[in-house]
């Protein structure tokens, strides 16, 4: 299986993605990139709200919004519903408030 093309990701979203974490700390930020269909060029950052309760996630009870997310309902609708659109999702992102810098 041939893996994905890269997705090119301007330096200004980045730089936007960096201050959403900051803001979100100590938390978890999150939230995904759009780009023209059939693109690899994200040509927007869409932040989200990390909506995670241990309360209401409890096969996961060691973990809290520090160290989980759950993009919040509203959210992940709006992402779904622009999936066959022109702009659509091509990232989802989160942080690592405290922990090493990985994919995941």
């Amino acid at each position: 299986m041939t893996p994905p093309d890269p997705v090119s990701v301007p330096r200004s979203f980045l730089q936007e993605i960096f201050t959403h974490a900051r803001e979100s700390f100590p938390d978890e930020c999150c939230g995904w990139l759009t780009g023209e269909k059939n693109s690899r060029t994200a040509n927007g950052v869409r932040k989200a709200v990390n909506t995670y309760d241990k309360e209401t996630h409890p096969t996961a009870k060691d973990r809290t919004a520090q160290t989980a997310f759950v993009i919040s309902d509203k959210d992940l609708l709006e992402l779904n519903q622009t999936l066959d659109d022109d702009i659509k999702p091509l990232i989802i992102y989160h942080s690592h408030p405290n922990g090493r810098a990985y994919f995941s």
